[in-house]
């Protein structure tokens, strides 16, 4: 279960509770002549006091067919999605058990290219790696089903190769699609340590998506360009960054960017963070740009400094703060952290406290600042 904490948000806009949820996974084993069979189920009762709400059973069933090279792989698959709801509070005029069956198929191909280069006078490997994923899945109706659970992946290089557009397993996208790509790599030859990747793709669709959770249809034909470059800049320190560019756009063809240099030290105890993000996004309330520096520092052998300070551009303004502090020795640790952050531009904001004791070998009591940092500092990693 959620709680939500802003006042605004009216009772029928707050999130389902999955009570309970449960989960089972196979994983892939070989099935016949080089084939690999796996299965994804799922039981989920989402409840809500003013929303349909009810049971969902969903499973994916799927079959591959993987041929792997040190050149190259080419990877034939199928799947099937399916899911059975039984609902309370249903919508006038909707059923209320819904259900889909909706198969999948796609075939993921690569090549890889490489030669002996020579890098900043040592001796390293340049890699030449295109890149063809086939996606097709038939169109179901699927607007009887609600929206449990699913959402729009946002649009990137990392998700060019996904069979479905939407996370969850309410809403699952009609596609008769190609991606193409290419990612050139160098690595050190004594090593193999990468010390430059660049990566970049576009997806050429057949058929308009006709599958939405909001919106109407799309109809484009091909979808922006969208690329990753990671470096490794000097020891320890490292650099990344996406972009998402759309020559049919006028005003900003760059509707996406981002860019991140990260320093680590080789113990993972000295952690620095410096980010810039942009995002066009389809209105006013998406559209977001900001800055974002996080660090971890240790002081001596039994104190360590954390923080972070997420400020944002167009509103000129912080939206999230904190900083904390961690005493600790062998059998023993303390973390206090004070944090500000504003849920919109225009909120007074809030202030909070968060503390916890940790015992080594007896759990710990109070707030879970160490599941907290790994969510907010990039990078970060409990001891």
């Amino acid at each position: 279960a959620f709680q939500t904490v802003d006042p605004a948000i009216p009772p029928a806009g707050r999130p389902y509770g999955r009570l309970p949820q449960v989960l089972f996974t196979l994983r892939p084993k070989p099935f016949g002549p080089g084939l690999l069979g796996g299965l994804d189920a799922e039981y989920d009762y989402f409840d809500h006091n003013h929303r349909v709400h009810g049971q969902r059973i969903a499973m994916r069933p799927s079959l591959s067919w993987p041929l792997r090279r040190s050149y190259g792989h080419l990877i034939p698959s199928a799947s099937v999605q399916a899911a059975s709801y039984s609902l309370v509070d249903a919508v006038a005029d909707q059923p209320s058990d819904p259900g889909h069956v909706i198969p999948t198929f796609d075939v993921d191909g690569k090549l890889v290219l490489e030669r002996q280069i020579g890098w900043l006078g040592d001796a390293a490997l340049q890699t030449i790696e295109p890149r063809l994923y086939y996606l097709y899945t038939p169109f179901r109706d699927q607007s009887d089903t609600p929206v449990f659970d699913s959402t729009e992946l946002t649009f990137g290089f990392s998700n060019l190769f996904r069979s479905n557009r939407f996370t969850g397993r309410d809403r699952i996208g009609d596609a008769n699609q190609l991606t193409t790509a290419l990612t050139s790599r160098t690595l050190k030859a004594t090593t193999g340590e990468e010390l430059f990747r660049l990566s970049v793709g576009q997806i050429f669709y057949f058929a308009d998506r006709r599958v939405q959770i909001q919106g109407p249809e799309e109809t484009a034909t091909t979808s922006p360009y969208t690329g990753e470059l990671s470096a490794l800049l000097m020891d320890n320190w490292t650099g990344r960054a996406s972009f998402e560019w759309d020559p049919k756009e006028d005003d900003d063809p760059w509707g996406r960017r981002s860019v991140q240099i990260q320093y680590r030290s080789p113990d993972n105890l000295r952690l620095l963070n410096l980010a810039y993000r942009f995002d066009q996004g389809t209105s006013d309330a998406t559209r977001y740009e900001d800055t974002d520096v996080s660090l971890r520092l240790p002081v001596g052998n039994r104190v360590e400094l954390v923080g972070r300070w997420l400020y944002s551009l167009l509103d000129d303004r912080t939206t999230e703060a904190f900083a904390g502090i961690e005493f600790g020795q062998c059998c023993w640790k303390l973390r206090v952290l004070g944090r500000h952050f504003k849920s919109s531009p225009e909120d007074a904001g809030t202030n909070s406290v968060m503390l916890q004791l940790e015992l080594a070998g007896l759990g710990s009591f109070g707030s879970s600042v160490n599941r907290f940092l790994q969510e907010e500092i990039y990078g970060y990693q409990v001891d």
